[in-house]
């Protein structure tokens, strides 16, 4: 090799080193600032939470839930601002011959350089309706239509806000964190969150399901239904008989928390508990039949 050969390669190498350095300085450039924005954010969503106390917020389970004027106090400062809202009803009777009523609130948000339209639905038969303090069940003609509009409302604007802020359902640490005390806090005790399991968890599947539904029945089906697996054998439906049995197991649970946001970011979404549920059962019964197996309702 002679020497304008070696000093070639010695260029070359140096070339690449120098190529190298600044693939490295632009990374390094790149994960500070977005280190930098995971600060920002974190400020900004505790900038938000501040700017509410307890009685602007709702306990649903182990879920904490922005309600109507919370959602005002944080748009009002971050610039944003609701439409109209716009209501449809839909009527159905109930095993027991009872009218139940769900209404959908469409509103229109616009902020932070974006505009949405936000969709919420509430039903006579939500468990904040009509469960008493004593524990016992109101009949749904006992239940005020114009308190389910509102919720329906409340459902919009939270759902709203979520999308164009990146807000999540915060935990009772994160609130308490912000320097919001929690002792006046309405509450509903849902049946069907496991004991053992761990608030942080139970509260993000329920605060993942918050926007389709707040019915504590189609929670729990929907989770129960994103847990199911196929035999291996018989290649038929496994479906958990409570949330509890997945809640107990952190890599069971793991997964089905993965399938519900899948399902959350199904296209197009589904807006109701209803929806969900069909489209799940829908993808079980595809893989069971793919697999030779026979598909049997697993609710």
């Amino acid at each position: 090799m002679d020497e304008d050969e070696v000093r070639g390669n010695s260029m070359q190498g140096e070339t690449a080193l120098a190529r190298m350095d600044g693939i490295g300085s632009m990374m390094r450039e790149g994960v500070a600032r977005a280190e930098e924005r995971v600060e920002v954010y974190k400020q900004f969503v505790t900038t938000a939470y501040r700017l509410t106390n307890a009685r602007d917020w709702v306990k649903l389970g182990n879920v904490y839930y922005l309600q109507s004027g919370g959602c005002d106090k944080v748009a009002e400062i971050f610039g944003i601002s609701f439409g109209e809202p716009k209501f449809d009803m839909e009527t159905w009777e109930t095993e027991d011959g009872q009218l139940d009523v769900m209404y959908t609130c469409s509103i229109p948000v616009t902020g932070l350089g974006r505009q949405i339209v936000a969709i919420g639905c509430r039903k006579l038969s939500d468990p904040f309706f009509v469960s008493d303090r004593g524990g016992t069940k109101k009949r749904l003609a006992q239940v005020e239509r114009h308190n389910v509009k509102k919720a329906a409302v409340t459902n919009a604007k939270n759902r709203g806000l979520k999308e164009l802020m990146g807000l999540q359902n915060p935990t009772e640490q994160q609130l308490r964190e912000a320097g919001v005390e929690m002792g006046s806090t309405a509450s509903v005790a849902y049946k069907g969150d496991s004991a053992a399991a761990s608030p942080e968890v139970t509260n993000e599947y329920r605060a993942l399901l918050a926007p389709i539904t707040m019915d504590v029945d189609e929670q729990n089906d929907i989770f129960r239904l994103a847990a199911a697996f196929l035999d291996k054998e018989t290649h038929a439906v496994v479906c958990p008989t409570s949330p509890g049995k997945v809640l107990s197991k952190p890599k069971w649970c793991e997964t089905t928390i993965g399938n519900m946001r899948a399902l959350i970011s199904h296209e197009p979404p589904p807006e109701t508990g209803e929806a969900a549920i069909a489209l799940l059962k829908e993808g079980l019964k595809a893989k069971c039949e793919a697999a030779g197996g026979v598909f049997v309702d697993p609710l």
